[in-house]
């Protein structure tokens, strides 16, 4: 009985530890989306459902994966492994549940109505679905091998960042559609299009490299594999930070409640507002145009 309580207090403090690991990066990120948004915060209830969805929606995601894993297992071709993997694998399913998620609850909503609310929600249900993912790996991993910590860095610093950048992705083309009607038809498939191919991209990478350093000789193609995923990443982020500034100038621009014409919203003299020393006559880069 003496053994028994160090042996639970160190199991407690892996599991608190693991939970730790698992849980903080998304909290980060979390953090930083709703930092951005300060100035219109959402409501906080909304917010956790649309959490809580993406942490669900990873169930089903699940089992449309088993399948694909299943045929993996035994492809005649293990080159293209990586490729079925990182598509019919992980970023369609995976993409595709966070888009619909996000139209049938959030679209219409009447919360959805400034220009940053569409990368808000769409980070929220992404990074719920990546802190149930990052709890399935870390926890397995840890049950398997005891690997669990290190799996828990390399996700923090891979897979969840990540998660947060397909996110902005979609939720960029998704506020452009609600607010520029005349172009839906255009940005709402670019929206899933483009975070499902970028999702596609980035685990392809990261696939092709593992399978590669299992073999021979490939020392200078994982080198210069990783060296591509290392710039692929850094335009990511570039990219994504660049369409979270743009959606926040268009936030200042025109305020919260967005006021909308037939097709785009009117211009902020019409009561939206503008950030202190703004002109009014500079139109906002990659700015689609008003209705007169």
């Amino acid at each position: 009985m003496s053994h028994f309580f160090p042996l639970l207090t160190f199991w407690f403090n892996n599991f608190t530890f693991l939970l730790f690991l698992a849980g903080v990066p998304v909290l980060v990120l979390l953090g930083y989306i709703f930092w951005c948004d300060r100035k219109h915060p959402e409501t906080l209830s909304l917010l956790a459902t649309m959490f809580g969805l993406g942490c669900l929606c990873c169930l089903p995601a699940i089992v449309v994966e088993l399948p694909v894993d299943w045929f993996l297992t035994y492809s005649p071709l293990p080159w293209l492994n990586p490729l079925i993997s990182c598509t019919l694998g992980s970023s369609i399913p995976e993409e595709l549940l966070k888009f619909t998620f996000f139209m049938l609850i959030i679209w219409n909503h009447p919360h959805f109505d400034g220009f940053l609310d569409g990368a808000v929600y769409a980070v929220f249900v992404s990074l719920g679905f990546a802190f149930t993912e990052n709890l399935l790996y870390v926890f397995g991993a840890e049950w398997t091998d005891g690997s669990g910590m290190q799996v828990g860095i390399l996700r923090a610093f891979l897979s969840i960042p990540g998660h947060f950048l397909f996110a902005i992705v979609m939720g960029y083309f998704l506020s452009m559609a609600k607010f520029y009607k005349r172009y839906q038809i255009l940005l709402i498939p670019l929206g899933l299009l483009g975070a499902t191919l970028v999702h596609a991209v980035y685990n392809g990478h990261l696939m092709y490299i593992e399978l590669l350093s299992q073999g021979e000789g490939m020392e200078l193609f994982v080198g210069l594999l990783f060296l591509s995923f290392l710039a692929f990443e850094a335009i990511l982020w570039c990219v994504g930070l660049l369409m979270i500034y743009h959606l926040s100038c268009l936030a200042d621009r025109y305020g919260e409640p967005v006021l909308m014409g037939e097709y785009a919203p009117l211009p902020p003299t019409y009561g939206g507002t503008m950030p202190e020393g703004f002109p009014g006559a500079i139109k906002l880069p990659c700015e689609f145009g008003q209705d007169g």
